[in-house]
């Protein structure tokens, strides 16, 4: 999953820090999904987790 993002972030030549605090976001939100891939998720998913995040 990651290897596609970090692709881009290197394209676009965004710091190599940008590039794991991406991965790290990435990963928070794979987790609080309990592991799901991200292409099975949809807008309620990520609804979910700003949601969540807001409310910690």
């Amino acid at each position: 999953m990651l290897g596609p993002v970090r692709a881009v972030i290197r394209f676009k030549h965004y710091s190599y820090r940008t590039e794991q605090t991406y991965g790290q976001w990435i990963d928070c939100h794979i987790m609080f999904h309990h592991k799901h891939h991200p292409k099975k998720m949809g807008v309620a998913e990520i609804e979910a987790f700003l949601t969540g995040l807001n409310n910690t």
